[in-house]
């Protein structure tokens, strides 16, 4: 399998599907990696200037940043849109350099983000884009076209602003189990540090908040969660691992 993450900052592709990128890798897979945009104005601490020069060696370091982090989960391919963010805009060239990105490495499975997801304003517009350019994928010239028969959104709705604003989250489909590799994945988060993420206890306490909730009810310690956006087409109901909240079962 392909797997092509595309987040709409750098750290969304560790920080959203981390763990399931290197369970991925780790089983043989090839995972890439997107970034739509450069992230500073959404995730470099204290920056106080936007010069050509502080915005130069600000896009170097998130680079250098991704591409450590990305490595750490088994992610070696990472590509680099370098779009401004705060706000990201959709429109047509850069839908189209999405697109290009999906027809070029012609994934088998995407995963980004919801176009309703308002944990982040440039996440929905993410999402917006890329579910377009998998449209345009389709329609491009013979040669080049190509279609992406598996796409995840990330399940990550029920974070600060989607409560704020009063949407209702979607559930997910599928909740992928990182508990084994929970530390490998907060210790790729750690190459953050323009972020502020290079604190490892709390990095510690936002997975007992995020990836632990994700998975509590469900008896999973540590879990990814990921909405399927076509339907999962099987011949039988696929079986899911015996686990829950109710029976303490471990998962095997």
């Amino acid at each position: 399998m392909k797997i092509l993450i595309i987040g709409a900052h750098p750290t969304d592709i560790v920080d959203l599907a981390g763990g399931t990128a290197l369970l991925h890798s780790r089983n043989g897979d090839e995972v890439i990696g997107c970034a739509v945009t450069n992230g500073i104005y959404s995730h470099v601490v204290g920056l106080e200037t936007d010069s050509r020069d502080e915005m130069k060696k600000w896009k170097t370091i998130k680079k250098m940043e991704t591409k450590e982090a990305c490595a750490e989960v088994g992610i070696n391919t990472v590509a680099f849109l370098n779009l401004a963010d705060e706000p990201l805009v959709t429109n047509k060239p850069n839908i189209e350099k999405i697109r290009d990105i999906i027809c070029r490495t012609k994934p088998d499975t995407i995963i980004t983000h919801h176009p309703n997801e308002y944990a982040h304003w440039d996440h929905a517009e993410a999402g917006k884009m890329v579910c377009r350019a998998i449209k345009g994928a389709i329609k491009y010239p013979s040669k080049q076209k190509h279609y992406v028969p598996n796409v995840y959104f990330f399940g990550v709705q029920s974070r600060p602003e989607s409560a704020r604003i009063g949407f209702n989250p979607l559930p997910p489909t599928v909740l992928v189990d990182v508990t084994e590799v929970m530390q490998t994945k907060l210790a790729a988060l750690f190459n953050f540090a323009s972020q502020g993420l290079n604190d490892m206890d709390a990095l510690w306490r936002r997975a007992d908040s995020f990836e632990s909730e994700t998975g509590r009810a469900d008896g999973i310690r540590y879990a990814e969660a990921f909405i399927s956006y076509y339907p999962i087409k099987k011949k039988l109901l696929p079986e899911s691992i015996n686990t829950s909240f109710y029976t303490n079962k471990e998962v095997s």
